[in-house]
């Protein structure tokens, strides 16, 4: 093993983080860290790595009684941690990036910006424009737009995954995006 100060065998660091010593947080980061950095670093940005290692290094230390050494080899349950922590950090990520979706009203306001003529939802006709949409952007704008529902009670209105809503409605206002800068070009 390629041990930087600290270097006990698998089943005394199993027992030792098992039992929350200190000794055993010390070897898991001696022993494993540079390879659990490796791991999340091939999945996440490199700037985030470090941070995302250093927390796996906490949830192994903190959930080691899940560890199952009938299942496998303790390094194995490692790597396995590292690569569904990388994976979940990516997806939350993700996760946080869809709730960045343009508000309607910012869509309205990019339109005010581009033009000299103020712009009013009704004489704009934006809910004709949205209206025009196919269904499957359409319905989730019309909920939460012009009905005040959140993400939430819009997947139990349609019966669809949130995360399905979240990306429709993503998708419609970037559908109207282009449909507004191609009425400006027009102008």
């Amino acid at each position: 093993m390629n041990c930087k100060k600290i270097c006990i065998s698998e089943k005394d660091l199993v027992q030792a983080l098992k039992s929350q010593r200190v000794i055993g947080l010390e070897a898991l980061y001696s022993m494993y860290s540079s390879t659990i950095f490796d791991i999340v670093a091939g999945i996440v940005k490199q700037q985030d790595a470090e941070d995302v290692a250093q927390e796996i290094l906490i949830k192994i230390w903190n959930s080691t009684h899940r560890y199952d050494s009938r299942k496998g080899r303790f390094f194995t349950w490692i790597l396995n941690v590292s690569r569904n922590c990388a994976i979940d950090v990516l997806r939350s990520r993700s996760f946080r990036n869809g709730k960045k979706n343009i508000d309607l009203y910012e869509v309205q306001n990019l339109v005010e910006l581009k033009s000299t003529v103020t712009v009013n939802v009704d004489t704009f006709g934006l809910r004709d424009i949205v209206f025009s949409l196919k269904p499957e952007f359409k319905n989730p704008l019309i909920l939460i737009y012009f009905n005040g529902f959140t993400h939430e009670e819009t997947a139990k209105e349609l019966k669809l995954p949130v995360g399905t809503v979240k990306t429709r409605v993503r998708m419609a206002l970037i559908e109207l995006r282009s449909i507004f800068d191609s009425e400006l070009k027009d102008q």
